[in-house]
């Protein structure tokens, strides 16, 4: 066969023994190529790319205005100070709703919450639409909508369930409204919540 494949190397006499032997002249030679290189990294690469043109697999992405808005991100940088809280990402398969990560917000006073980083907004686009999954491990879980221009919620929702559910609805902001603000909050003291896909979109 070619190539014939190389059963031992002895380093110290730099010498290879062929698998099977190689006749030495004659009207019928063994034909044999030598690899003195190996594979080209160009082979490899387009080896690659041929395995993976026929991969398929769905990816889901959530389209948001909020910075780590689909929660993936290793920490909690790209979202503002805690307040009356503690909140982390979490990697356990049994808190996260999709992805690699959600985040937990441990309350240590009531109404503590992790706001979202501040976003500009204009009054000639006023209706929004905010969605977030959310997990109540312990108290009620509230998504707030809040006008961090004149320090006022904007509207709410609750969910005090177990189980993943879904906050979800629609607002309007106020004439004068400049920039607008998403906590993830708990209600009680005690509440420990989890959160994931947070998802803002101008209606429209």
């Amino acid at each position: 066969p070619n190539p014939v494949e190389i059963a031992a190397y002895s380093a110290s006499v730099g010498s290879f023994t062929p698998s099977l032997a190689w006749t030495d002249g004659g009207t019928d030679p063994t034909a044999f190529d030598i690899y003195k290189k190996g594979i080209r990294i160009g082979d490899i690469k387009q080896a690659v790319n041929r395995a993976l043109r026929q991969m398929r697999y769905v990816t889901i992405v959530p389209l948001t205005l909020i910075p780590d808005g689909d929660c993936d991100a290793s920490g909690v940088t790209s979202w503002g100070t805690a307040v009356n809280s503690t909140a982390t990402k979490v990697t356990a398969a049994a808190n996260l709703y999709r992805g690699q990560r959600a985040i937990f917000v441990d309350n240590s006073a009531a109404n503590g919450y992790l706001p979202s980083a501040t976003i500009d907004v204009t009054y000639d686009e006023p209706s929004y639409y905010l969605q977030a999954r959310v997990r109540a491990d312990v108290g009620t879980a509230k998504l707030v909508a809040y006008d961090a221009t004149g320090s006022a919620e904007i509207k709410s929702e609750t969910w005090d369930d177990q189980g993943w559910g879904t906050l979800s609805f629609q607002f309007s902001l106020s004439s004068d409204c400049d920039q607008l603000v998403i906590r993830l909050q708990g209600v009680e003291i005690t509440a420990d919540t989890y959160w994931d896909d947070v998802i803002l979109l101008r209606v429209g």
